[in-house]
């Protein structure tokens, strides 16, 4: 991109009024401002576009529509094309989400507690000494795992994820905002919490 996100995001989308994230972190934050936009500067009505997507149950239409706003449900082509969206727009908006994750990666805490799986689908929540580093904890937390054979993790406010296995190894897993275009609709996906192999910032486009 020759201009860095936030500029393309003013200057394309809102007519060069800055949009700041004042508030905690929310995944899709200006995805979902754009698509609002789109949505209310197409000026079509609920019904158009109900017809433009193919809904006879128009109240079935508008539980959908308020969810593909949300970013909650993959959203169709067919609305995208109805407001004026191209996927690969969305792609260049979920720059700006991303940048937001990292931003919130590198300034969240370490939490007051961790989780401890005692058997299949039961956790328990188990407090943390107070004041102690990212390492320090990692540290408290692989001990405690070897020692009851548990497995454990310790959620950074669901940004990202530390897993601690009963063996004593650590992986770490992220959950940052991607889309992913396929089968003519688009999908909003989180980096999983599971541990994978999956790496951080990747958008796929796959028709």
């Amino acid at each position: 991109m020759e201009q860095n996100a936030q500029q393309f995001f003013s200057s394309v989308f809102l007519a060069g009024q800055k949009v700041e994230q004042h508030h905690d972190y929310q995944p899709y934050f200006h995805i979902r401002g754009y698509l609002r936009h789109k949505y209310q500067q197409s000026g079509k009505t609920v019904s158009e576009l109900a017809q433009a997507c193919g809904y006879r149950k128009l109240e079935k239409f508008k539980r959908h529509l308020e969810a593909w706003l949300k970013a909650e449900k993959p959203v169709p082509g067919k609305f995208l094309g109805a407001i004026g969206v191209e996927p690969e727009m969305l792609c260049k908006v979920q720059v700006l989400d991303f940048d937001s994750w990292e931003e919130a990666v590198k300034s969240v805490r370490v939490p007051q507690c961790f989780s401890a799986r005692l058997m299949p689908a039961v956790w328990q929540s188990v407090p943390l000494p107070e004041n102690l580093t990212e390492a320090q904890t990692v540290t408290y937390v692989k001990d405690y795992a070897l020692l009851r054979s548990h497995q454990c993790l310790i959620n950074y406010s669901g940004l990202r994820v530390t897993w601690v296995w009963p063996d004593g190894t650590v992986s770490r897993r992220y959950s940052w905002p991607s889309i992913e275009y396929k089968n003519r609709l688009v999908y909003f996906k989180l980096g999983s919490a599971q541990p994978d192999t999956t790496q951080p910032g990747i958008t796929r486009l796959a028709r």
